[in-house]
């Protein structure tokens, strides 16, 4: 990532201070201080033996005054954003040049809704060049109870023109797509790369990833599909459809040693993986995704849709091969708490 190194916060008051000079607007969110038990996780840094916690109000406007806002430069770890809260819904905003967001959870499900499908529906809008890393998000309502979120997980601005790499993230249960990165490849768009390694997204509505720009790829990820009883956020259109890998608006995508789970009993599924491309709505002549070494779960009941674009499967990719959580290195956070302090650990594999 190009740019000035980090700059990051110190443990502690200092930390705490640059997090509250990134609230936008008085009063729209308090802060405390969580203890965490330490822990073991990946390699490098000590875990922290605390964490802040964001307590985001009820019925909040996160389109006007969204939770934090970083900018060139800004660090933003080790932080549990609070949305339990009725009609709560947290968002990160985060444009300019070496951004960072790692260690944060979401706890609870978004709920804000103004009844318009744009960027204040995901709970991250992020441009320029900056990096994503062990972040929670899980919107699925509990067990038993059909989920109505209409909120997205991350949406990638349209004029993003820079790189935004993800790593290590949980995202489950979205209404508008676990992660939006295809928005810059269309037309008129920035084509900025999104890159997602080593994450694990299950049970988003529309897709669990989406690409859409020249050198973005997915690998060594996990795509879940297995939500019988409905759990999931739906579509501002009320549809709960849910993909693997989307692609769209241009070539050079990929999707390389990933395991892809869907089940036959979802409650509403579709192929593992797609490409999609409409003229006059991209930057790209056309679309075409890379599938290299991907297993595909031997139930699954579609294995591509081509709309307008090409999948194109190499290096032995396709059903057969049980998925395995095995090709997420380090695994992701369970928990929003697992996030904040900086963990995280392998998921169960999926049956």
């Amino acid at each position: 990532m190009r740019g000035n190194p980090e700059r990051r916060p110190a443990v502690g008051s200092t930390r705490r201070a640059v997090l509250k000079g990134s609230l936008v607007g008085a009063g729209i969110a308090t802060f405390s201080t969580g203890l965490a038990s330490p822990s073991s996780g990946s390699a490098g840094d000590p875990l922290p033996t605390q964490y802040d916690t964001v307590t985001v109000p009820s019925n909040n406007d996160p389109k006007r005054n969204p939770t934090v806002r970083l900018g060139s430069g800004d660090v933003l770890e080790n932080v549990l954003i609070d949305q339990t809260a009725p009609g709560a819904q947290g968002r990160i905003v985060a444009t300019g040049d070496d951004w960072v967001i790692r260690n944060v959870g979401f706890r609870g499900v978004g709920r804000w809704d103004d009844g318009e499908q744009g960027e204040s529906f995901f709970h991250l809008y992020v441009s320029g060049n900056g990096r994503i890393e062990n972040l929670h998000i899980d919107d699925r309502e509990p067990p038993g109870t059909r989920g109505t979120t209409n909120a997205g997980g991350a949406l990638v601005a349209r004029g993003h023109g820079g790189r935004i790499d993800v790593r290590n993230t949980f995202v489950a249960g979205c209404g508008n797509n676990a992660f939006y990165g295809g928005n810059p490849g269309s037309g008129g768009g920035g084509d900025g790369v999104v890159t997602f390694e080593n994450c694990y997204h299950r049970d988003n509505t529309v897709s669990q990833f989406r690409i859409g720009t020249p050198g973005s790829y997915v690998e060594n990820c996990v795509v879940v599909v297995d939500d019988p009883e409905g759990r999931r956020g739906q579509y501002p259109n009320g549809s709960k459809n849910a993909r693997g890998v989307l692609a769209r608006h241009h070539e050079d995508l990929t999707a390389d040693s990933c395991t892809i789970h869907v089940s036959p009993d979802d409650v509403d599924t579709d192929p593992a993986f797609v490409s999609w491309h409409r003229s006059g709505q991209s930057n790209g002549a056309t679309c075409r995704l890379e599938v290299v070494d991907c297993d595909v779960s031997p139930d699954t009941q579609r294995i591509e849709r081509n709309s307008g674009g090409d999948v194109v499967f190499a290096g032995g990719s396709g059903p057969g091969r049980d998925p395995t959580v095995a090709v997420v290195d380090e695994g992701v956070p369970l928990s929003p708490e697992m996030a904040a302090r900086g963990d995280r650990a392998r998921p169960d594999d999926p049956t």
